[in-house]
């Protein structure tokens, strides 16, 4: 990875604090600030899961790639045959008898020949390398975990050589920077582990797999990870704790339109359930903005970091619609469609929902969701308390019923959970989804409602709306995402000045983010 990795969060700056000459007294008649007022906003796009905050090096390891993500892509993209010493052999594509249904491709590695040559002193065999994210980042002295699903289908026992090298360029040989030896007996698929460590640093390295002997293998679910991560969670140490010293009190998370299939339409919705088991049973999806998704940081993952940071968590569920199409209001998709559910399917997406919260804080002994939690090593309750139904679709007629459908049965289930609304896409006044969105969430009562608006700096330079919406109803509202268009050093100043207006609200606004933007950063 490097400086044109994308890394995509909606950051938040908690407080400015000035240099006191004196103690300073709070002055009389002030509003009290709420302590989750500003949080952070995970989506992945821009690579910023998958080469991103996630540290897996390996790029389509289990080889479900596929054009219908990006025109070109397959199961062999991030992947190349190598067959140095002039051995011979050729790759298949299959799916009979997979590791898992959700994981369906994998590869068969056929070795035909095994030889060395004089100008490959030392190197031989036939396999596939991996080139990652623009090259692995390596340091010298650090372990590396590398995990394969291997099975033996043709010939005897296999040698299989794992090597990170640095590329020499063309006719050359590559640097060895660290190495391990698989043993392949098994002819049923068998998770395998070596550990490499390099023995100096490379920002450049690939990862290659050799096998020694003639005959035939499946691989699937091809991992390097590094044994350091934050808080041994699987996390890059270096982009977790940037967001960790943002002391964020909050995580929303997936999305985003990825939440709801974006402009795909509502088939390529995320489901959380997908995302919460081992890795190798995942279902991977194509990403709303046109990549490709593994869910290796799934719902476990997220829940995991926002305990490390003491954020609460906010996962956000879709309503039953997909994205807002043509006329919502950002005009993104403008052929797409606003999908819906059909109601007499709708109950699938209420148990969407309790389920959750049942996996999330219920008791192993008695819910089989829970008992999934502490399966995978976390027995003790996350203790959610939010839960976002909808992210930003249209106020549509279908929506209202949808909304209303799963809000009234998650409440009679769960009466302690707090449930997020959405105002719709250009969530401010005068926007007819704003305003379809506040009537229902009066009819509802419900304890928050989240806005949504991106408009030019003058907007937050002179806007100040809050100061005037009215109090004393219920409903507060979650400022889920907001920012000045044009990406200007004096958009990034009108932000921060409407910040201020917000906390000057913060009787009304119960929590917020700074705004969104995309940052580059270096691995």
């Amino acid at each position: 990875m490097n400086k044109r990795t994308i890394f995509a969060v909606l950051f938040a700056a908690a407080t400015m604090g000035l240099s006191a000459q004196k103690a300073m007294k709070a002055p009389v008649g002030g509003k009290a600030i709420s302590d989750e007022l500003v949080g952070i906003f995970f989506e992945d796009i821009n690579n910023s899961a998958d080469g991103g905050l996630y540290a897996e090096l390996v790029q389509n390891g289990s080889f479900e790639f596929s054009p219908v993500e990006r025109d070109g892509w397959g199961p062999g993209t991030a992947w190349r045959a190598i067959r140095p010493g002039h051995s011979t052999g050729w790759l298949e594509t299959r799916m009979d008898n997979p590791v898992h249904p959700n994981n369906a491709n994998y590869m068969r590695l056929h070795i035909e020949r095994v030889k060395e040559f004089y100008d490959y002193t030392g190197w031989k065999g036939y396999g596939i390398q991996n080139d990652g994210f623009d090259g692995f980042s390596v340091k010298a002295g650090e372990k590396y975990d590398f995990t394969a699903f291997l099975r033996n289908v043709e010939g005897g026992d296999k040698k299989i050589r794992v090597a990170l090298v640095e590329p020499q360029g063309w006719g050359k040989d590559p640097k060895l920077l660290g190495e391990a030896i698989v043993d392949l007996r098994s002819t049923v698929w068998q998770k395998h582990h070596a550990v490499i460590t390099p023995d100096s640093t490379c920002k450049k390295a690939v990862l290659q797999i050799l096998v020694l002997n003639v005959g035939a293998i499946d691989i699937d679910v091809v991992s390097l990870m590094p044994q350091d991560t934050y808080m041994g969670h699987g996390l890059r140490k270096d982009l977790a704790q940037a967001l960790a010293d943002l002391q964020p009190k909050f995580m929303r998370f997936p999305g985003g339109c990825v939440v709801h299939g974006g402009g795909d339409g509502f088939w390529n919705t995320y489901r959380w359930k997908t995302t919460i088991g081992p890795k190798e049973t995942r279902r991977q999806l194509k990403n709303t903005w046109g990549y490709h998704q593994s869910c290796a940081l799934g719902y476990y993952e997220y829940f995991q970091f926002c305990e490390d940071l003491g954020m609460e968590p906010v996962p956000i569920l879709p309503a039953g619609v997909s994205c807002q199409g043509a006329n919502g209001g950002w005009n993104m998709w403008p052929t797409q469609a606003q999908d819906v559910v059909p109601m007499s399917e709708m109950d699938e997406w209420v148990a969407e929902a309790i389920d959750l919260i049942e996996w999330a804080n219920g008791d192993p002994a008695t819910n089989k969701w829970a008992k999934m939690r502490a399966d995978a090593g976390h027995p003790a309750p996350f203790n959610l308390k939010y839960l976002g139904i909808g992210n930003e679709e249209k106020i549509s007629p279908e929506f209202i019923e949808r909304f209303k459908y799963i809000y009234e049965r998650v409440m009679k289930a769960h009466p302690e959970i707090i449930i997020v609304g959405t105002a719709g896409p250009g969530s401010h006044a005068e926007n007819p989804d704003y305003e379809a969105g506040w009537k229902l969430a009066k009819e509802l009562d419900m304890p928050i409602l989240d806005e949504h608006y991106y408009e030019p700096n003058d907007f937050f330079l002179n806007k100040r709306q809050y100061d005037n919406y009215p109090r004393g109803g219920k409903t507060k509202v979650y400022l889920g995402e907001y920012a000045a268009k044009d990406k200007k050093f004096i958009d990034a100043l009108a932000e921060g000045l409407y910040l201020l207006h917000v906390e000057r609200n913060a009787d009304f606004i119960r929590t917020s983010f700074r705004s969104q933007g995309w940052y580059p950063v270096e691995s």
